[in-house]
């Protein structure tokens, strides 16, 4: 396959990012692994160019395969570089440790410390948005991911914080926002996640990406727009659930769903969003 052949420079060591602030709107990504933060990019991406974000991202973990630790920080320096993301130094969480949610009952105090630390960044970064995984996307540690943002925003007392939610492994049952993938941001995302050479070695993730933004849309359309909507003047498209932290649970933001091609503007996006708050 031609895709399988998409060259990127192989990673650099480079020092974690360790000012965490920005005088533009940021949006947080808790990846649960490194190409996480590449694969649903299409929001951040178009929030940078179109409304002038910042984009931090958090590798969770760095793999389950504690001799990949090294590859996969550098790897995941080297996708944020394609993307133009602000890469910050990984969740401490130990060597050979699985992140799953029985990890918050089984070692409550190393699922404390990892808890501690994410709301110790979520409050530097004082985000606009926050983006991690749903509750049900099937893999561990992106379910433990999501378990692990949710009390890291109890620690950090926010309230009425935006977050939007994303799939993988496990589709929603209620997204409410379909964003446009242009050809562009497609390619750009697939070197991303192309950057992951010790993934892409076993799983080219990055050949079959088309495929899967060409299912968000053949979902996404009737799931946003409603049964017997018509179909949108384009066909890449990533899925999200928008909501508000309330300090206690998660709750739906927008009171309509939303379907944004790349003919809207983000900025008119956000304005909605603030309206809906």
């Amino acid at each position: 396959m031609a895709f399988r052949n998409i060259k990127v420079p192989h990673p650099k060591k480079r020092k974690p990012c360790l000012c965490i602030s920005s005088n533009k709107p940021a949006l947080l990504i808790f990846a649960p692994h490194p190409d996480d933060e590449s694969i649903c990019a299409t929001l951040a991406l178009r929030l940078i160019r179109e409304a002038g974000f910042t984009t931090f991202a958090v590798p969770v973990t760095l793999g389950s395969d504690p001799s990949l630790r090294g590859k996969r920080w550098r790897e995941f320096q080297a996708a944020c570089n394609i993307l133009g993301f602000v890469a910050l130094e990984p969740l401490p969480c130990p060597h050979g440790t699985k992140l799953e949610p029985n990890l918050r009952k089984s070692s409550p105090r190393l699922w404390r410390s990892i808890t501690e630390k994410a709301a110790e960044i979520i409050t530097q970064a004082n985000p606009a948005l926050i983006c991690f995984p749903h509750r049900q996307d099937w893999h561990p540690a992106h379910i433990a991911t999501h378990i692990l943002v949710t009390d890291a925003l109890k620690l950090s007392q926010r309230r009425a914080q935006k977050v939007v939610e994303t799939e993988y492994w496990h589709p929603m049952k209620k997204p409410n926002l379909l964003v446009e993938t242009t050809p562009e941001v497609a390619s750009l995302i697939m070197t991303a996640i192309a950057a992951h050479h010790s993934q892409a070695e076993r799983n080219p993730i990055h050949v079959l990406f088309p495929a899967w933004l060409l299912e968000n849309v053949r979902r996404g359309i009737e799931l946003i727009g409603g049964p017997g909507f018509t179909h949108p003047a384009f066909f890449f498209g990533t899925l999200y659930r928008l909501g508000t932290w309330t300090g206690a649970r998660l709750r739906p933001l927008l009171p309509h769903p939303l379907i944004v091609p790349a003919t809207q503007s983000l900025k008119n996006f956000l304005t909605h969003l603030e309206s809906s708050s």
